[in-house]
C-alpha cells in the first residue's frame, strides 16, 4: 500500500470512529456493517454522552404512512376541490381520516364526517361531492399504506443496538372498522416482530392524551420515562408523554425524524448494510401484546 492510500484509510477510520458513537447497554453479538464497507464491533463503541434505553414509536404517520399520489391530484382537480385537500385533512388532530386511519371508525362514516368537515370549513367545491365520494378517495388512500421502511430501518437498528422498542396505537391485532389488505397485513406481521411491547389505547380503555398511557407503555418496556424517547406524528399525543418526563420527536418527514433521533442518542441509525446481520437482526424479540 502507498503512503497517500494508507494516510487515506487512515483518515476514513477516523472519521467512522467520530461518526459511530455507541449506545449505553451495549450491542447484540454481531457487526453492524456499514455500506462502504468498514465494520465495527460493539466492544469498540464508545459510550454515549446521554442515557436513554428506548424508543417508542406512534403507528399512523410514523411507522406506517396512508399513501397519497397524483390520482389524488387528479380527483381533486376533476372535482373542483383545491389540490392537497386530501392531504391537509389527512393532518387534523382528531379528524375523520385519522379516526378510519386509527380503526375507530369506517370508511363509510369516514366519508360522512369528513364531508361534515369540508362544510365546515366552507372549502371551495365541496358542495359538488357527495359522502360516498369521499368514502372511496379514503379507501384507495388506505390500500395503498405502506411501512415507512426508513424508519423500519432505524427500528432494526435499534433492537440490534439492544435498545427497547414500543408500538403505541388505538389498535392492531384486530384492523377494527380500517381496510387490512392481505399486503398489508403480511407487512404488519414482519414489522411487530422488532417490537418489544405494542400497546393498544382500546384495549387498556385509556384515551392517547391520557398521561397513564404512556406511563404504561413505558412499564411495558421496562424503561424508565425519563429514559424513553416518543415519535409521533400528531402533537396533542406528544404533550402527555412529554409530561411524564420522556424525550419527544414530533416526526414530520423520515429524514429529519431519523436526523433528530441520531442526534438524541448520538449514534449512527443509516447508512448501514444488513447482509452480515440479517439472522440477528431477524430473531423475534419477545412480544407483549396489551
Amino acid at each position: 500500500m502507498t503512503t497517500s492510500m494508507a494516510k487515506g484509510a487512515t483518515a476514513v477510520l477516523r472519521s467512522l470512529s467520530r461518526a459511530s458513537p455507541g449506545i449505553r447497554g451495549g450491542c447484540s453479538s454481531g457487526v453492524r456493517a456499514l455500506s462502504v464497507g468498514w465494520s465495527r464491533r460493539p466492544e469498540e463503541r464508545p459510550q454515549p454522552s446521554h442515557c436513554f434505553k428506548g424508543v417508542l414509536f406512534g403507528l399512523w404517520g410514523v411507522v406506517a404512512k396512508p399513501s397519497f399520489s397524483r390520482h389524488e391530484e387528479a380527483w381533486e382537480k376533476q372535482k373542483m376541490v383545491p389540490v392537497g385537500t386530501f392531504r391537509r385533512f389527512a393532518t387534523v388532530e382528531g379528524g375523520a381520516i385519522q379516526k378510519v386511519l386509527d380503526g375507530e371508525i369506517g370508511t363509510t362514516e369516514g366519508g360522512a364526517r369528513m364531508m361534515q368537515e369540508l362544510m365546515d370549513e366552507g372549502v371551495v367545491g365541496c358542495e359538488t361531492l357527495t359522502p360516498m365520494d369521499l368514502t372511496g378517495q379514503i379507501r384507495r388512500i388506505l390500500e395503498a399504506g405502506h411501512v415507512n421502511a426508513e424508519i423500519q430501518d432505524v427500528i432494526k437498528c435499534l433492537r440490534f443496538d439492544g435498545m427497547q422498542t414500543g408500538l403505541l396505537c388505538h389498535q392492531w391485532q384486530n384492523p377494527g372498522k380500517s381496510i387490512s389488505t392481505p399486503e398489508q397485513i403480511r407487512a404488519k406481521q414482519d414489522l411487530q416482530r422488532h417490537f418489544n411491547a405494542i400497546v393498544e389505547s382500546k384495549d387498556e380503555k385509556m384515551g392517547r392524551l391520557d398521561p397513564k398511557f404512556y406511563r404504561l407503555a413505558a412499564a411495558r418496556t421496562g424503561v424508565e420515562p425519563h429514559e424513553l424517547i416518543y415519535v409521533d406524528s400528531r402533537a396533542q399525543h406528544l404533550e402527555p408523554a412529554k409530561a411524564i418526563g420522556m424525550a419527544v420527536v414530533h416526526s414530520l418527514k423520515p429524514e429529519s425524524t431519523v436526523q433528530e433521533l441520531e442526534e438524541l442518542l448520538q449514534v449512527p441509525l443509516r447508512g448501514f448494510s444488513w447482509s452480515e446481520v440479517s439472522a440477528e437482526v431477524n430473531k423475534a424479540p419477545s412480544l407483549s401484546y396489551t
